[in-house]
């Protein structure tokens, strides 16, 4: 029995003593006022979290090294310290790219790619990175930090730019991959799963951008895919800048930027919950690229989903939704106010564009025009909207014709011009209703339905039109 028992205890203190000597691979190092982040970053070990004191500091960082191949760094944690305010100030005086020359690509003496995250599995938490210098590299980029790899989370940061008038595309926070050679030999280097939560952008000329670099420079590379979440745009030029690449922006504000909020150039994007206000430009914009000829014919597939888009514009040329190609998905989303057509259809690239709404709110654009299409489209629009909610001056001007196919289901065009013009027998409208909605307050924003309104259910299978239903009826007793 005995030596049983001593057994068991021997086994138990090697058990401890494993816990132990673990837990010793996940260490905390502090970086002081005055001390060198980078060098806290060279000594860091998978595990490790790198806590910065409150402080401004300006140096050029990078976690991993891509000038040397498979130095990845994975498992590392950047953060401010509790309570501390932390600034990071970018010189954009370093090259950590140069390796990338075997592939054909030369930034250039200084990389200009700011805070460079080569490595998975990295959380960066609490900082603000400012951009001070605004040299473009070779290829007339200039980021403050740029994400190289895969599950990389970034957490109530904040970024500043130097404002949207710089030259060539300064990007707040770009994301794209660079490892053609992990790639080529199965071993990753893909930049997928980045996270981006709760940060603010602003005085940047693009503050957040998708781009598959390798794909450009004739290597299939998977595209970059992302989250952002509860993050904050103003003071921007095009805040969301989507080539070659797939995102999914939710719960964000962006408001009074110069340029457009969202802007869909080849993958896709998912556009949920977002108010998209006072934005200088068209609120969102589903472009063309130079890259569009290898994209897929549906491409870009955008969603949007329970989003306010509101105001934007400065003249009849922005709209709120500018669509020029692709799959666009529209639901229980408000359009209203914009400074042109609140949807409008701009499709000249040649390429077929599809578009489906359901329960939208399109009401009162400042040209007094719901939805227009070009005049002299280059391919079929194919449109389809059921339980929507159109009241404007005019409804649909159809300028494109035959080249326009547009079918209507279940909709009450409440206008006090005309419902469809100028080309109406290219529209197909059953179930269609011209009366006022009775709208709560829609010039305040409230587009919820007041009792006994004529839409409540007049959609399709009896549901509500529109987006939002019947206003809720709260008791006092319920209010806190």
């Amino acid at each position: 029995m005995g030596k049983k028992i001593c057994l068991h205890l021997w086994m138990g203190m090697a058990l401890f003593g494993l816990l132990i000597c673990g837990s010793a691979y996940s260490a905390d190092i502090t970086v002081n006022s005055g001390d060198s982040i980078q060098a806290a970053l060279d000594a860091a070990v998978p595990g490790d979290t790198v806590i910065i004191s409150a402080g401004t500091y300006e140096q050029d960082i990078n976690i991993g090294d891509l000038n040397a191949p498979g130095n990845r760094k994975d498992d590392i944690t950047l953060k401010a310290a509790v309570g501390a305010a932390v600034e990071i100030k970018i010189p954009q005086e370093a090259n950590r790219l140069g390796g990338l020359g075997a592939l054909g690509a030369d930034f250039g003496a200084a990389d200009r790619m700011g805070f460079i995250i080569y490595g998975d599995n990295v959380v960066i938490e609490g900082i603000k990175f400012t951009q001070i210098s605004g040299e473009l590299n070779n290829y007339d980029i200039n980021s403050t930090v740029t994400v190289l790899s895969s599950n990389v989370t970034i957490r109530n940061c904040e970024f500043e730019g130097l404002g949207v008038d710089l030259a060539g595309d300064e990007v707040g926070l770009a994301v794209t991959p660079l490892d053609g050679i992990a790639i080529m030999a199965g071993e990753g280097g893909v930049a997928t799963n980045l996270l981006v939560e709760n940060c603010t952008f602003h005085d940047l000329k693009f503050p957040y951008g998708n781009a598959n670099f390798l794909q450009q420079l004739g290597m299939p590379a998977p595209s970059p895919e992302a989250t952002v979440i509860g993050c904050e745009f103003f003071n921007n030029g095009t805040c969301i800048n989507m080539d070659d690449g797939i995102a999914t922006i939710s719960d964000c504000d962006f408001h009074d930027n110069l340029g457009t909020a969202v802007d869909a150039s080849d993958d896709g994007v998912t556009v949920k919950n977002c108010n998209i206000v006072a934005n200088g430009e068209h609120g969102v914009e589903i472009s063309n690229a130079a890259s569009e000829e290898d994209e897929a014919e549906g491409n870009p597939v955008v969603t949007i989903e329970d989003c306010f888009i509101a105001y934007n514009g400065m003249d009849a040329s922005h709209n709120g939704i500018n669509i020029e190609h692709g799959t666009l998905t529209v639901k229980n989303t408000i359009i209203t106010g914009n400074s042109g057509a609140n949807v409008f259809f701009k499709t000249e690239t040649g390429r077929l564009t599809t578009a489906v709404f359901d329960h939208c709110d399109i009401y009162n654009s400042q040209i007094g025009t719901a939805i227009e299409t070009v005049t002299d489209p280059k391919d079929v629009i194919d449109l389809t909207m059921t339980n929507c909610i159109i009241a404007d001056i005019d409804g649909i001007y159809n300028n494109a014709g035959p080249l326009a196919d547009i079918k209507l289901e279940f909709c009450d065009i409440f206008v006090d011009g005309d419902q469809y013009l100028p080309d109406a027998e290219f529209i197909t409208a059953s179930d269609i209703l011209n009366v006022d909605p009775l709208y709560v307050d829609a010039d305040n924003g409230d587009f919820t339905l007041q009792p006994g309104s004529p839409v409540a259910t007049a959609g399709k299978n009896g549901v509500y039109m529109g987006s939002q239903g019947l206003e809720s009826a709260v008791a006092d007793w319920m209010m806190q």
